[in-house]
């Protein structure tokens, strides 16, 4: 374990462990050697040592406007190395209550991660649980309130779990359900879609005390975290644009030309908190820096990864992508391949710095001008100049079925490439979603005439057919539940 430790401290002063409240799996319980994190808050008021979970609260009164901006420095560069997850409860909530109240002392702030705190909450938390649930019917008739995410958003977060990828088991559902119902019925949260996924990430943390603790504490400084009206979630899709526009020109044309700059179109980003997109642990790595730089995370995050994405675009399928859907599944293929290597990500292009005319400077913009941006953006917005409407058809959500093939003595070539196979999988019945594809014709080996394919396929109830249209790097294909053969009265039982 690395720190310094006051063996004649009180236990009590020792943070909170990390608890998965929402699967039940354990956390490493190991601080790794020389990572700069420590068990318990460092003792040195403002002090240029060890940094410890709640650090960042070292801006005591007294302390210059330099050493609080070099505390929070420091604390960003432990962060962006990752938090250990057996401190994350601990972390997540004290990065909360510094970002809410950079004023506030040193001690208070570390109190809000240790084991002296844990009474406090639980009582507030069973406060609020005998509000709204005074009886256990009221909980057993409770719904799961989306606050704007979507019924099919909604769904998908409860059958894979987010980032796991699996169906969130009973017992964690409850929770979840819980803390959301808290938070709408004893905080007053009607709208604020990216909450729900952001709640499941928390529940992986800690436990339903600590992560409705932790919603209240975002709600003191809520523009800091999220949107809280259809008007404010709009102008911040509006300002991503904007920063597109700004620091990638280039994607940010691509994106445009397909409809990705919608409210609906970055729904992966703004209301899944990347879970659809991401490897559960590295959404886990933002949350460690969105508890502290709230909304600027997710701009920096967002605008980066569309802009290494689309420089990573290398094949045809890749480079003429049709739609918002076949983005996001490009994304995400790209984010789990060995491609993605998200340390480098996160040092040069999340946080990555530029040579200017005196000095280097940050890629991304300052905290001021997105907040000039956000405003200019709210203010148009509310005047009816941006479209608020919120269609839940467009929203993306994953489907992770990608059919595959079989290499046999014809070679596939139109449907090889996975984004191709996962594509023509979502066009299929879900029976046949996840079958593998056999090459039994083509007219390159067999020849470019009808009755060639006809004695190729007869025996085939079940196919698949894909054309490739010349100069015009398009294919085009049909799904066929019959067998093929010579029929003046034309194909087809309407299953297409």
């Amino acid at each position: 374990m690395d720190g310094e430790e006051d063996a004649g401290g009180s236990p009590l002063d020792m943070f909170i462990l990390s608890q998965d409240s929402l699967f039940g799996t354990k956390a490493d319980q190991v601080i790794p050697s020389g990572s700069g994190w420590s068990a318990r808050p460092s003792r040195r008021e403002g002090g240029s040592g060890l940094m410890s979970a709640a650090s960042v609260s070292s801006w005591v009164t007294g302390s210059t406007h330099r050493a609080r901006q070099a505390e929070r420095e420091e604390l960003l560069l432990l962060l962006r190395r990752g938090v250990p997850p057996c401190l994350r409860c601990a972390v997540w909530v004290t990065n909360v209550v510094a970002a809410v109240s950079p004023d506030m002392p040193k001690h208070e702030v570390d109190e809000m991660g240790t084991l002296r705190k844990v009474q406090v909450l639980e009582h507030g938390w069973k406060v609020a649980l005998r509000s709204i649930f005074p009886d256990a019917t009221d909980e057993e008739d409770a719904h799961f309130p989306d606050f704007g995410l979507g019924d099919r958003n909604m769904v998908n977060l409860l059958l894979t779990g987010g980032p796991r990828g699996v169906s969130i088991p009973e017992k964690g559902a409850k929770a979840l359900k819980r803390v959301l119902y808290a938070a709408r019925m004893s905080l007053g949260i009607e709208y604020c879609p990216i909450l729900p996924d952001m709640t499941a990430i928390c529940l992986t943390a800690m436990d339903e005390a600590y992560a409705y603790a932790t919603i209240r504490q975002m709600l003191e400084d809520s523009s800091h975290f999220f949107p809280l009206s259809r008007t404010e979630h709009v102008a911040l899709c509006k300002t991503f644009g904007d920063l597109m526009l700004k620091l990638y020109p280039q994607t940010h044309a691509i994106m445009q030309s397909i409809g990705m700059l919608t409210p609906g179109a970055l729904d992966p980003i703004f209301k899944r908190f990347f879970v659809t997109i991401l490897r559960t642990e590295h959404v886990k790595r933002i949350m460690d820096l969105y508890t502290l730089e709230g909304l600027d995370t997710l701009f920096r995050f967002g605008t980066a990864l569309m802009c290494l994405y689309h420089a990573h675009l290398t094949t045809r399928t890749e480079l003429n992508c049709p739609d918002v859907h076949a983005w996001w599944d490009g994304v995400r293929h790209f984010a789990h391949s060995r491609r993605f290597k998200f340390d480098v990500f996160l040092s040069d292009q999340v946080y990555g710095v530029v040579s200017g005319t005196l000095r280097q400077r940050s890629i991304f913009p300052r905290r001021d001008v997105v907040e000039r941006l956000m405003e200019r953006n709210e203010e148009l917005a509310e005047s009816g100049r941006l479209d608020l409407t919120d269609d839940d058809l467009v929203a993306y959500v994953y489907n992770d079925n990608t059919l595959g093939f079989v290499e046999g003595e014809v070679p596939v070539v139109l449907a090889k490439h996975a984004a191709e196979r996962h594509s023509l999988a979502n066009w299929l019945p879900t029976s046949l979603s996840s079958t593998k594809l056999e090459c039994i014709y083509s007219s390159n080996v067999h020849g470019r005439t009808i009755e060639r394919f006809y004695h190729h396929v007869a025996k085939t109830k079940h196919s698949i057919t894909l054309l490739e249209v010349l100069g015009k790097d398009v294919t085009i294909g049909m799904f066929a539940t019959q067998t093929w053969h010579s029929n003046r009265d034309g194909y087809g039982d309407g299953n297409w």
